[in-house]
């Protein structure tokens, strides 16, 4: 089965000290292939363009076998983004949690859902680990869930591999990923409600005390917040955020408020606008709007 993802963004941002931007990009293309290739075996491909980000890649590359020896237990093998987080939003931009947390890796892992319930362990070498080639980076995740409700908990072993910490990490480390002589433990925890047209998100992100040498980043105890609620108004959803982050100077703005708008065009394309405020460790703020056309099929 094919699939694809195209995004188009336009955007406008007003800074204290750096003035004021605007630029038109693609943001995202995406085109995702999945192949049943027995009734327990499938395979899935897909390939990422961000421009001004990402050169066109595999970004995702798996194969999963179901229900091995009649468990219901999943074992998923390759590329892949690690459950860790959920990254859920209503507004077009990613969230803070999103920027510091998520994880792209090749790794092993095992799933299971029943009931409601789900739990999944998995393992990954990793680069933030003081250069060991060992298979000792872990982590696991488990929650429960029904229409109206969604609670879990994740853990990862080394959040310096997220994708955020790495283009950090590469950027202000004198000898990149060398450096890191520690992985830096981390946990989210997180819950939705929806009921009907209103929905509420949080999600926590708080990480083990952590030193990345030769930068900034010395001694800091991560935590990142994201709160948000949303009401569909007929073809409309109207959401507002309110994200928080502490010790992450540098890294991430340390306050943001946002408001956002959604509809549907028609069954596959989609607009979104979203109004951001960030600010800074320094008290300087950002103001920021960026409006998007988006198609899936």
């Amino acid at each position: 089965m094919l699939s694809g993802v195209v995004e188009v963004e336009a955007g406008y941002s007003d800074h204290d000290t750096d003035g004021s931007s605007s630029d038109l990009v693609v943001a995202t293309v995406e085109l995702g292939l999945e192949a049943q290739l027995t009734d327990n075996i499938s395979a899935s491909i897909v390939a990422l363009y961000e421009e001004d980000d990402t050169d066109l890649e595999i970004d995702v590359a798996t194969i999963t076998l179901d229900d091995l020896a009649g468990t219901g237990i999943a074992l998923t093998l390759g590329q892949d983004y690690l459950p860790f987080g959920a990254f859920d939003t209503n507004l077009v931009n990613d969230t803070l949690v999103l920027e510091a947390a998520e994880t792209r890796e090749t790794a092993a892992l095992l799933s299971w859902e029943a009931a409601g319930f789900s739990a999944s362990v998995f393992v990954f070498n990793g680069d933030a680990d003081g250069g060991s080639d060992t298979l000792e980076n872990f982590g696991a995740s488990i929650g429960w869930g029904n229409d109206n409700i969604n609670l879990a908990a994740d853990y990862t072993s080394n959040l310096f591999d997220s994708d955020g910490f790495g283009g950090f990490i590469e950027d202000n480390a004198a000898n990149g990923f060398d450096d890191i002589d520690e992985a830096e433990g981390a946990y989210i925890v997180r819950a939705a409600l929806n009921l009907e047209s209103f929905s509420f998100l949080a999600e926590y992100l708080g990480a083990e005390e952590s030193t990345i040498p030769t930068t900034t980043w010395i001694n800091r105890e991560l935590e990142v917040l994201h709160t948000e609620m949303a009401v569909a108004l007929g073809d409309w959803t109207l959401a507002l955020a309110y994200q928080e982050t502490d010790d992450a100077e540098d890294f991430l703005p340390e306050e943001r408020i946002s408001f956002g708008v959604t509809t549907a065009i028609t069954d596959n394309i989609g607009i979104g606008i979203e109004y951001w405020k960030d600010e800074d460790y320094d008290g300087l703020d950002s103001d920021n709007l960026v409006v998007q056309l988006n198609t899936a099929f």
